[in-house]
C-alpha cells in the first residue's frame, strides 16, 4: 500500500483515517496541537514541521481550512513539485434554514454607531493577525451597554481587544497559549516577538494554557462578557463554547470572532461549531453586517441594546455609514525589538 500522512488529526482528520486506513499505509498525523492529542489509534501525532522529513510523501489534508494549510506547507519549503497533495473536501454547506436565520438576524452596525457616537479605542495596530477597527468598536460598545465589570477572551495576540475594555471594564482575563506553543502555530507573518505586548494593564490577568484544559468554572459566577478568538477550527471553536457555555452565569453575554470571512460570506466551520453546541438557544445568536463578529444574547437583555435588523444579509435599501478618523500614532518601545 501507499504511504500516507494525514494533515489533521481533530474530527475531519479521524473521518479520513477511518477511511483510508484500508486503502494506505498511515505513516503519522501531523497536527498544531500534537503535544497535546499524541497520539490516535495507535498511530502517533507530530507537529506539522514533522513534514520537512518526508518531502516525498503523499499527504491527506483533513482540516475545513485546508489553503491555509497549503500556505504553511509552501513556507516550509516544500513546494507541489516534491509532494503530492490530496484534498479530501469535508467542509459541509451551511443549512439554508441557518442561514436564512442568520440572515434575519443581522445587526446594523452603521446605525448602532450612529446611535453611540465618540467610541474611543485606543492602541490599534492593524497588524496582519489582529481583529478589524469596526470588530474591536463593536465588542467595546457591547461591553459599555452591557455594564460588564468583568471580560474574559480565549486567544490574545498583541492584546488590542483586551487593552481598549481596560478603561470600562474592571478585571479582564485572557486565556491564550504559552508563547512558546504560540510561535509554533502562529502563520510565519506574524510577529511572535509582540505577542501580549499590550495585555499589560494592572487589572488584566493572562492565563498562558491551552484553553482546552482551561478551568472556565473559576471566574463563571463573574465574568459578564467572553470573547471567542482563538483557534478557529471547528474543534477549536467547539470546545471553547461548550466549555464557556457549561459554566458561564446565565445572562452572561458571548462574542465570536471570525463568523464571517473578509468576503461577508459565513465562515462554516466556526458557525456549525456554535450550531452543534448551542442547539435551540442558537436562535438567540446575530450576526452584524460589517465585521466579522456573531454574538449571543440572553433574550431577556436585547432590549438593553436598541438594535436595528436587516431583513436580508444584502440589503439593498440600506444606508451607508462612514466614520471619520484621526490617527494618533505612537512607537511602542520592545526589550527585544530588532
Amino acid at each position: 500500500m501507499n504511504k500516507v500522512v494525514i494533515y489533521g488529526c481533530g474530527k475531519i482528520g479521524k473521518l479520513a483515517y477511518e477511511y483510508c486506513k484500508n486503502r494506505y499505509d498511515i505513516l503519522f498525523f501531523v497536527d498544531k496541537n500534537a503535544e497535546i492529542i499524541k497520539e490516535y489509534d495507535a498511530v502517533p501525532v507530530y507537529l506539522p514541521r514533522k513534514l520537512k522529513e518526508y518531502s516525498d510523501i503523499k499527504i491527506i489534508i483533513a482540516v475545513f481550512q485546508y489553503e491555509e494549510v497549503l500556505t504553511d506547507i509552501r513556507c516550509m519549503g516544500i513546494t507541489n513539485k516534491n509532494i503530492e497533495l490530496l484534498k479530501l473536501s469535508f467542509e459541509p454547506v451551511l443549512s439554508k434554514v441557518v442561514e436564512e436565520a442568520l440572515d434575519k438576524r443581522t445587526i446594523n452596525l452603521g446605525d448602532w454607531l450612529e446611535k453611540n457616537k465618540n467610541l474611543y479605542c485606543r492602541e490599534i495596530t492593524f497588524i496582519p493577525g489582529g481583529s478589524h477597527i469596526l470588530d474591536y468598536m463593536f465588542l467595546k460598545l457591547i461591553a459599555i451597554k452591557s455594564g460588564s465589570k468583568e471580560y474574559l477572551e480565549v486567544g490574545t495576540y498583541i492584546g488590542e481587544s483586551i487593552n481598549i475594555l481596560t478603561d470600562c471594564c474592571e478585571k479582564l482575563y485572557s486565556v491564550t497559549l504559552p508563547i512558546e506553543k504560540a510561535m509554533k502555530q502562529f502563520k510565519p507573518s506574524w510577529r511572535t516577538n509582540f505577542i501580549g505586548k499590550l495585555a499589560t494593564n494592572e487589572n488584566i490577568v493572562s492565563y498562558y494554557t491551552d484553553s482546552r484544559q482551561f478551568d472556565f468554572s473559576k471566574h463563571a459566577d463573574t465574568v459578564d462578557l467572553y470573547f471567542i478568538d482563538g483557534d478557529h477550527s471547528y474543534e477549536g471553536v467547539y470546545n471553547d463554547t461548550k466549555n464557556i457555555f457549561m459554566n458561564k452565569k446565565e445572562d452572561a453575554i458571548v462574542v465570536w470572532h471570525d463568523f464571517k470571512y473578509t468576503n461577508a460570506e459565513y465562515k462554516t466551520p466556526v458557525i456549525h461549531a456554535v450550531y452543534d453546541v448551542l442547539e435551540d438557544a442558537f436562535e438567540h445568536v446575530y450576526v452584524t453586517d460589517n465585521n466579522a463578529c456573531g454574538i449571543y444574547i440572553p433574550p431577556n437583555r436585547m432590549d438593553e441594546f436598541g438594535f436595528i435588523m436587516h431583513e436580508c444579509k444584502y440589503n439593498e435599501s440600506a444606508s451607508l455609514y462612514t466614520y471619520d478618523v484621526t490617527l494618533n500614532c505612537q512607537h511602542l518601545s520592545l526589550k527585544n525589538e530588532l
